[in-house]
């Protein structure tokens, strides 16, 4: 996978962004290094999700192993993306059959 010019600045914005809370400037030279360091491998949402969490997490300057780790745990979805507690959708009759199933249950109908 390789990243579009937009996906690249997207997170070197955010690697500027997460250098700076820190009290660090991002030259030319240490932007390379970092997307050197972190690859390709992921997709670019991930990796900007992976620093907005750090952001918010870390404790000291980032190391790119800090965010390889973040995205190697496969905890980097932001939460409006995350599926896995959602209830699932249900339309049209078979959606109002569920919902007058569950009021039964429930003792609301």
């Amino acid at each position: 996978m390789t990243y579009t010019t937009v996906e690249r600045d997207d997170i070197a914005h955010v690697i500027r962004a997460t250098l700076k809370l820190f009290g660090r400037n991002l030259d030319d030279d240490t932007k390379t290094t970092w997307l050197e360091a972190l690859g390709t491998k992921y997709e670019a949402r991930d990796v900007v999700n992976a620093f907005h969490r750090y952001q918010r997490e870390g404790r000291a300057i980032p190391r790119p192993v800090d965010i390889l780790d973040l995205l190697a745990a496969r905890q980097v979805r932001a939460p409006e993306e995350q599926t896995e507690n959602k209830l699932p959708i249900i339309d049209g009759d078979a959606g109002r059959a569920e919902v007058q199933r569950l009021r039964e249950r429930l003792g609301f109908a």
